[in-house]
């Protein structure tokens, strides 16, 4: 009988430790805690959750964001080489010395000629070995020029060309006229056989500069020639002619540089 109440009050104590242990773990607080992380925009957000669960149910909920924009512009400023060329491209447009160097000529320049109550404005287009100018001269007379020259076979110091005039609707013949190369270039293609090494590039400007030059019986002061990805933009200068002392002033701005085209006018129209 003494073992049968000692077994019973073993059943009873091992329920109530059962029992015991289960209430606590009904006790026991649950926890989540989560943070999320956004890169957009520079934007951050924080969430917290606390639960906890007894015979009395209690909830705390907290939410905290923060959010933070930030825009940044970024100014680019192009690179001083975009307005330095070496010596063979300047050479390329400065020095045209053969046939061949003019036949790699390819541009559209627009001028202003001004020189002692003279004035000359237009534009000039070449092809290669074709040219078109476009002439308005004193603001009444107009020319439209074609151009199609060779070296002159018995002195190679001279140019031969082929001159048409457009008048009347239609292009007519003109007199061809020899011409020294030289001249040929700095008067119909508004180029002048200057040195690479007479100029000073300056980084305020971003233009090759000279205070003073003598070419093709020109004596060019304040000279200033820009580029822009090894391609000529401009070219302007005050002159005087020979042993005159009449300043004169010129004035070009280059466009279309290996992308002109020009139609040959003594194709019928």
């Amino acid at each position: 009988m003494r073992n049968k109440k000692i077994i019973s009050a073993l059943a009873v104590t091992t329920a109530f430790l059962a029992l015991a242990s289960c209430g606590k773990k009904k006790e026991d607080s649950k926890e989540n805690t989560s943070i999320v992380v956004s890169s957009e925009d520079v934007s951050t957000s924080t969430s917290t959750s606390t639960s906890t669960s007894t015979n009395t149910s209690t909830s705390t909920n907290t939410n905290t964001s923060t959010s933070t924009s930030t825009l940044t512009q970024t100014l680019t400023v192009p690179s001083m080489n975009t307005y330095k060329v070496d010596k063979d491209t300047f050479d390329s447009y400065f020095c045209v010395d053969s046939i061949a160097d003019l036949s790699n000529l390819n541009y559209k320049v627009e001028f202003e000629y001004n020189y002692d109550n003279f004035f000359k404005s237009g534009y000039v287009e070449i092809d290669g070995t074709s040219v078109v100018e476009d002439i308005n001269t004193n603001g009444n007379e107009r020319k439209f020029l074609y151009y199609d020259f060779k070296l002159n076979k018995q002195d190679s110091s001279y140019l031969n060309f082929t001159e048409k005039a457009f008048s009347n609707n239609q292009w007519q013949d003109a007199t061809p006229n020899p011409i020294l190369f030289n001249n040929f270039i700095s008067s119909y293609l508004c180029l002048e056989n200057f040195r690479y090494t007479d100029f000073t590039f300056n980084s305020e400007t971003r233009c090759y500069e000279a205070d003073r030059i003598t070419a093709s019986n020109n004596t060019y002061k304040n000279v200033s020639i820009s580029f822009d990805d090894n391609k000529i933009t401009s070219f302007s200068a005050k002159f005087t002619t020979g042993s005159s002392t009449i300043e004169g002033e010129i004035s070009y701005t280059y466009s279309n540089v290996g992308k002109t085209s020009i139609e040959n006018p003594f194709l019928d129209k």
